[in-house]
């Protein structure tokens, strides 16, 4: 992963990463894909309470539909993520893609500079909860759930980050 993000750290600003001492407890997903552009390594880590953090593609092509199927396989059933575009509002690019997945928006968390990655434009974290589908019926579904949409996004509370993270945990059960 490390490598991955190397090579490209703009486009890994928003990607949480932890040393292998820090993983313990965590189901870790990795494959290889590797080709003459791309590392080729993917991979999600899911703790044991569900919450898929680490995700990422660096192989170009499906890498991170692997990663998060096999993270859904293996109980992940939450996440949060830099997903609005402050600048327009819009849900960004990893809204779109959580949504293919069949993740739903609970809660909002205005950006705070001082917590977000370097290089990170100013985006507002959104934090997610699985709708319960199987990873078998995500594979087969991939791409035909709702997409996001503004006004959704646009009536979402917004809290702080731990209570947030709690909101959505108390949906899950």
């Amino acid at each position: 992963m490390k490598e991955t993000m190397d090579k490209d750290p703009d486009g890994f600003a928003a990607v949480d990463w932890y040393p292998p001492e820090e993983l313990e407890g965590y189901t870790c997903i990795l494959g290889s894909g590797a080709d003459e552009r791309n590392s080729g390594y993917f991979g999600s880590a899911v703790r044991n309470n569900g919450d898929i953090t680490g995700v990422f593609n660096g192989d170009g092509k499906d890498g991170g539909k692997e990663a998060m199927i096999a993270a859904i396989a293996n109980g992940g059933d939450r996440l949060d993520a830099y997903a609005i575009d402050n600048a327009t509002g819009e849900p960004g690019k990893l809204a779109h893609i959580y949504h293919k997945y069949g993740f739903e928006p609970v809660a909002r968390v205005a950006f705070d500079a001082q917590y977000a990655p370097a290089g990170l434009p100013p985006q507002d974290i959104v934090v997610y909860k699985h709708n319960g589908d199987s990873a078998e019926t995500v594979a087969a579904k991939y791409g035909t759930y709702p997409p996001p949409v503004k006004q959704q996004y646009d009536t979402l509370p917004v809290m702080g980050y731990e209570e947030a993270i709690s909101f959505r945990d108390s949906q899950l059960g």
